[in-house]
């Protein structure tokens, strides 16, 4: 099912980061090379690697939910029978672009300048980016209104 080189890689990255976290308190050679750290040091540094797996993985856990968010709501609004042939087309074309995308393509401003002192820095011309976030943004409106509306159904009250 799986190619011998991607469960190699896979595996590789598992150990790489068992490794890494086993050492994470561990004394190391200081950077000088001349002796070893302290256990001040080590410590110092492994709550420095933590906070940064941290961040990293809460960005991530957020991309992954707003990957989610936007999928499911895009299922839910191409579902609809009722739709004109220009907002089906228009919600055909944000599924691709999310699809495409995929989890580390579903970055803004929240989700990579949390503790960053730096801005996002984007490659893409500005008119394109304009149109396709503008597209997002309407993504999650709907979204946020068809959550809301299966809330109320089920008598909920929204917060």
């Amino acid at each position: 099912c799986l190619a011998n080189d991607v469960i190699l890689a896979c595996l590789q990255a598992c150990l790489k980061q068992a490794q890494a976290s086993w050492k994470r308190d561990k004394p190391q050679i200081h950077f000088s090379g001349e002796r070893y750290e302290t256990p001040e040091e080590a410590q110092a540094r492994a709550r420095i690697q933590e906070g940064v797996r941290s961040s990293s993985v809460r960005v991530y856990t957020r991309k992954a939910t707003k990957y989610k968010t936007r999928l499911d709501a895009l299922d839910e609004l191409l579902k609809d029978s009722t739709l004109t042939t220009f907002t089906r087309r228009k919600w055909e074309f944000a599924w691709d672009i999310v699809h495409n995308l995929g989890k580390d393509g579903q970055s803004s401003e929240d989700t990579d300048r949390d503790d960053d002192e730096l801005p996002l820095v984007t490659t893409v011309p500005y008119y394109r980016r304009r149109i396709v976030g503008e597209l997002l943004q309407e993504v999650d409106r709907e979204a946020a209104r068809l959550q809301w509306k299966a809330a109320t159904l089920k008598g909920k009250h929204a917060v």
